[in-house]
């Protein structure tokens, strides 16, 4: 049919107009972030509640003694994690786990699909007696994850700048 907008166009259903040179709108998804005073707080935060139990993603604001502390182990410590959490892309897994996800051997850790569906978190932890966490179970990481002991002692720093 023909419409007053031009050949081919259909009045019901209009479409935007947009410039030949512009990408369309991306999905952006904004990080929610906590100051690390306010976790340490202790206080009841439902606002992280909520974030823990859909995507799990969060940023945390760190003080200057933290964030110097954290700055020393960050890129090891996410580089082994994001290597360790991912099963290997060419399918040639040659370390000691079974599992397509090599971090999911280790002691304490466990995989979760969250609300939205599509993310999967997938958390390391070990017991807390009291305030203080007990050690990672380092032979364990660095047997799955085909890391060095630099490795875990690069999570153990990160942990301890949240704890």
């Amino acid at each position: 049919f023909a419409s007053a907008a031009g050949a081919g166009a259909d009045p019901y259903h209009p479409q935007p107009a947009t410039p030949s040179n512009t990408n369309p709108p991306v999905n952006t998804y904004q990080v929610p972030t906590f100051d690390i005073a306010d976790l340490k707080s202790g206080r009841p935060n439902d606002r992280l509640v909520q974030v823990l139990e859909s995507t799990g993603l969060l940023a945390i604001t760190l003080d200057e003694a933290s964030g110097l502390a954290l700055n020393s182990h960050r890129s090891l410590a996410f580089d082994g994690l994001c290597r360790c959490a991912s099963a290997d892309a060419n399918g040639d897994d040659t370390r000691s786990s079974s599992s397509s996800v090599p971090l999911l051997s280790v002691p304490g850790t466990d995989s979760a699909i969250l609300t939205d569906a599509t993310t999967t978190r997938t958390t390391l932890a070990t017991a807390t007696i009291g305030y203080t966490p007990l050690p990672l179970p380092g032979i364990e990481v660095t047997k799955s994850c085909g890391t060095g002991p630099e490795f875990v002692d690069a999570l153990e720093s990160l942990r301890d700048v949240v704890a």
